[in-house]
């Protein structure tokens, strides 16, 4: 991976069409990052595999809420949330293959700073690889989002290594060779807590995990792991709402809209299941957001 040598003057992610591009080029090689193969096979990334298995043995042992994965990608890491689960993307591509890895829950289209969610419709927001490339305008928009929707929120994202920079534009590379540059942001585990006002959850070489205190819910104790990282301890009953209740409200129009044949989120949850939900997508879609077509790469091996 290489450092992008002309930055642009403003940093953006979320709202940048070039962006959504390139991740939407990206899902089908998404999950090289974790797994280590394809341009990640001659990474050098000591202890990589050994965390991505202790990050997902954590989010598997996060308590079983209702909980909207904001970002979801491929559902790499939301497939193993417990309790009712949706996650949202805006790459139609992704969305599709998160969809299969979710039996139990639903997968759609949808903007991750506009999320057409009711306000406390879900016990958690988790998101993984997101927060981190957000500048502060669109920080401060999925934040404000975030606390609308649920009570609760963790984030997963990048540790800072020494010789890394803690903030930079980034290199990306597909597997075609296309580029893209990609704004990029590593954190302490504190830096992460205390940006969402929350508490650490995980702290290792490669990644970091931070979880708000949720009003009503037993905080998390830490407890060390083995390998000397701090994680969550200690399960809570859920609160909050289930994904029996109504959490997709009417979306507002938007200009110069792209449908899409396949992929479209559901105007209307009806309290029925997902299944219901699943059946009435079919009935009232919602046009998906606009997804441009160049496309780049990431290939930075501590970089989601």
């Amino acid at each position: 991976m290489e450092i992008a040598p002309d930055m642009p003057p403003k940093p953006a992610f979320a709202t940048d069409a070039a962006t959504a591009a390139y991740y939407e080029q990206r899902a089908a090689e998404y999950d090289d990052w974790y797994s280590g193969e394809g341009l990640f096979a001659l990474r050098e990334r000591p202890g990589w595999q050994d965390e991505v298995a202790e990050l997902v043995g954590l989010v598997g042992g996060l308590p079983a809420f209702s909980t909207l994965d904001v970002a979801c990608g491929t559902g790499f890491l939301t497939r193993h949330l417990e309790g009712f689960v949706v996650g949202i993307d805006r790459s139609p591509s992704m969305v599709a293959i998160a969809r299969s890895r979710l039996p139990r829950g639903l997968a759609v289209v949808g903007d991750a700073l506009h999320l057409p969610v009711v306000d406390r419709s879900f016990g958690r927001v988790f998101t993984g690889h997101f927060y981190g490339h957000l500048p502060s305008d669109e920080r401060r928009m999925f934040l404000t989002e975030a606390r609308r929707v649920a009570t609760e929120l963790v984030v997963v994202d990048s540790a800072r290594r020494p010789g890394i920079d803690p903030e930079q534009w980034q290199k990306r590379v597909l597997n075609d060779g296309s580029h893209h540059q990609v704004y990029k942001r590593y954190f302490t585990a504190d830096q992460l807590a205390g940006e969402i006002d929350g508490k650490v959850l995980f702290e290792g070489e490669w990644f970091v995990a931070a979880r708000t205190a949720s009003s009503g819910r037993t905080a998390s104790s830490g407890r060390t792991a083995s390998s000397g990282r701090t994680a969550s301890s200690g399960r809570t009953a859920s609160s909050g709402r289930t994904g029996r209740q109504r959490w997709l409200r009417k979306a507002t129009p938007r200009p110069t809209v792209q449908k899409t044949s396949a992929l479209h989120v559901p105007s209307i949850y009806d309290g029925r299941g997902a299944g219901r939900a699943r059946a009435r997508a079919a009935q009232c879609p919602l046009p998906a957001l606009p997804v441009p077509c160049p496309r780049s790469s990431e290939d930075r091996a501590s970089v989601s």
